[in-house]
């Protein structure tokens, strides 16, 4: 996933500077702009990306929180944050593959039949078993 980080200025007064920061990503108070005057908006130059793990993928989504921060000509830092939630689909998915040692008889005898199931899906499947009519 990748992430771009647009900030407003909602306030009546410029911001100088505006920093954003995002922990997950590895971002800490990182520039954005030098100056964003009131009702402007940004787009910052910082462009980063995050890879999903198996944990974000079972918990089917993710959110990740950026903070942007500005500093007005008087007084304390204004800081807003924003939280963008990604939603994971679930897919199920099952393969079975029969082999059967020998393929061919010529008389009457034995065959042993061996299965391998595999996931294809990305939901953990648990308690699988192979039925089979014929044995």
């Amino acid at each position: 996933m990748n992430y771009t980080f647009t900030v407003e200025n909602t306030g009546t007064v410029t911001l100088a500077p505006v920093t954003v920061s995002d922990p997950t990503l590895g971002i800490p108070d990182s520039p954005c702009v030098d100056s964003l005057a009131p009702g402007a908006t940004a787009t910052c130059s910082t462009t980063a990306s995050y890879t999903l793990t198996r944990a974000d993928v079972l918990a089917s989504r993710f959110d990740n929180t950026a903070t942007a921060s500005g500093t007005p000509p008087a007084g304390r830092p204004v800081t807003s944050t924003d939280t963008e939630t990604v939603t994971m689909v679930q897919t199920p998915g099952l393969a079975v593959d029969k082999v059967a040692d020998p393929v061919t008889l010529t008389e009457t005898g034995q065959v042993l039949y061996t299965y391998q199931v595999a996931n294809l899906g990305t939901d953990p499947i648990r308690d699988v078993s192979v039925s089979d009519d014929r044995c």
